[in-house]
């Protein structure tokens, strides 16, 4: 999935909101997301949860619910990591094809 962008969706307490997937780190802890596709950020350490993902930016492959996530956008600004358990990362990997 390296150098490679998805589009997904996510959701918080305000909606569901789409959002770019630009890398699946190889070492197999981080997501690292873009800015949201209509230019909105959110704020450090909002939960939000993972809900699908469409590598072709068309419509979603499938839901993937119940992958809870914290942002923390402290150290670049727009672009932000999102820790998962290594489990949870192996199963996301498998739904994305990666």
């Amino acid at each position: 999935m390296q150098g490679e962008e998805r589009l997904c969706l996510v959701r918080n307490e305000f909606g569901i909101f789409p959002m770019l997937l630009s890398s699946l780190s190889p070492a197999g802890a981080t997501l690292e997301f873009k800015r949201t596709v209509d230019g909105n950020h959110f704020q450090p350490e909002q939960q939000v949860t993972l809900v699908g993902v469409d590598n072709r930016f068309e419509h979603l492959l499938r839901e993937i619910v119940g992958r809870v996530v914290w942002f923390d956008m402290s150290y670049m600004g727009v672009a932000f990591d999102a820790e998962l358990p290594i489990a949870d990362l192996d199963e996301l990997r498998q739904e994305l094809g990666a």
